[in-house]
């Protein structure tokens, strides 16, 4: 018995849903407590629970459920602020009234005869109720059954209210998620293994596109191919990468290392990855300058393609992370293959149509 009870307070400390809490506190209170029904009563703020979970035992009725409602105890719990475990013989011995507004509320007033509550607290407003109900002529609870609750009471509230804040991180993280779908650019976000953290719809079409001339065909959204190679290099330093599609000109991607936080991570780097998409008629015609470029080895085309947007030696040098030295020795080479011996006479071969 002790064995399985304390894996029920373990369950409940590592609780990460709603689910898996009422789970691990039903099965301890039915370890201690006898009773027909219980019930979880969350959110409730100024008003009734917005949500609830209830669980019945030993009805007498087949369709019994229990009231998802506090009324019997809201002057109670007026009078005594941030009470944290009462019962109905309390409330009653009170404010007699009590059992009329009990009857008001309830179809089979019958199904019992006494309750525990215990009341959780969000600073001074009431959040959760725990219902625990009895009936017969065994129905009160014992000194050492509401010792054993009291005790118990942090354990639920320290449940309670990582869940407030696990429920508060995923709504805030659903809004962002939304948000980021809907911005009218075309980003997309990766960690380091290259899983896909966020994508707007532009990415979202871009990537798709990008792999569908790759001739790759993919169900779901993918890394864009050709780019999970950049990553161990990129995950060394920070800077930003910049890789054409090899068979669409017109589109080529960023990668930004670290662009998802406020401090660079050297073992668990994230990136951004940016689609630049530029319009066909402002690129080369696309039959002479792809066999101009299929003259150039992968780094020289970078080179050249960076050229023609009108970057200088030191830009390109800059852009690509290496050095200006490599650059004028790659650019020498470029010129001989297309027989020019300026740079004006380069751009003019690049963008002839």
């Amino acid at each position: 018995m002790t064995s399985i009870v304390t894996e029920l307070r373990s369950d409940l400390h590592r609780s990460l849903s709603l689910d898996h809490l009422w789970q691990a506190t039903q099965g301890l209170i039915r370890h201690h407590l006898p009773h027909r029904s219980c019930s979880l009563m969350l959110d409730i703020g100024d008003g009734e629970p917005a949500r609830s979970h209830h669980t019945v035992l030993d009805a007498l009725q087949p369709d019994y459920l229990p009231a998802n409602s506090i009324a019997i105890s809201r002057p109670f719990l007026a009078a005594h602020p941030r009470v944290r475990v009462y019962t109905y013989s309390q409330i009653v011995s009170e404010d007699p009234d009590a059992r009329q507004r009990r009857i008001a509320q309830e179809r089979h007033h019958d199904e019992w005869s006494e309750f525990v509550h215990l009341a959780f607290w969000n600073e001074a407003r009431l959040d959760t109720v725990l219902s625990i109900r009895r009936g017969g002529s065994d129905a009160c609870f014992t000194a050492d059954e509401l010792r054993f609750l009291e005790e118990l009471y942090p354990d639920i509230d320290a449940s309670l209210h990582r869940m407030r804040v696990l429920e508060g991180e995923r709504r805030r993280l659903a809004s962002l998620d939304a948000c980021l779908a809907r911005l009218p650019i075309a980003a997309m976000g990766i960690d380091a293994d290259g899983r896909c953290l966020f994508a707007t719809a532009q990415a979202q079409r871009l990537c798709e596109r990008w792999n569908h001339n790759l001739g790759e065909s993919h169900q779901h959204l993918q890394l864009p191919g050709g780019i999970a190679e950049l990553l161990d290099r990129a995950s060394l330093r920070n800077g930003l990468w910049q890789f054409t599609h090899p068979r669409d000109a017109a589109l080529r991607v960023n990668l930004l290392r670290d662009g998802l936080g406020a401090e660079p991570q050297p073992r668990c780097p994230s990136f951004v990855v940016s689609f630049a998409e530029q319009q066909l008629a402002s690129l080369p015609e696309a039959g002479s300058v792809n066999a101009s470029l299929d003259r150039l080895t992968p780094r020289e085309r970078q080179v050249a393609l960076l050229i023609a947007e009108g970057l200088s030696n030191q830009a390109i040098a800059e852009r690509l992370e290496r050095s200006r030295r490599t650059i004028e020795t790659q650019l020498g080479s470029i010129y001989r293959k297309f027989e020019v011996h300026t740079r004006t006479q380069l751009l003019r071969r690049l963008m002839r149509r």
